[in-house]
């Protein structure tokens, strides 16, 4: 029975420490997410002027 025990204890160490990865995962993605939408809206308060080249 301890046998048992040992197993399922590892088990739920290795779930807790797939969620944390998980979170992780999510976080680093949403940090992305806000990064994009920073370089986008500081894009729209400063646009830059657009150059034409005719040949």
């Amino acid at each position: 029975m301890k046998n048992y025990e040992l197993i399922f204890n590892e088990i739920n160490k290795v779930k807790e420490s797939s969620k944390n990865a998980c979170q992780y995962d999510k976080i680093i993605k949403e940090s992305e997410n806000i990064n994009e939408l920073r370089k986008l809206s500081s894009a729209i308060k400063n646009p830059r002027p657009t150059t034409y080249c005719f040949s």
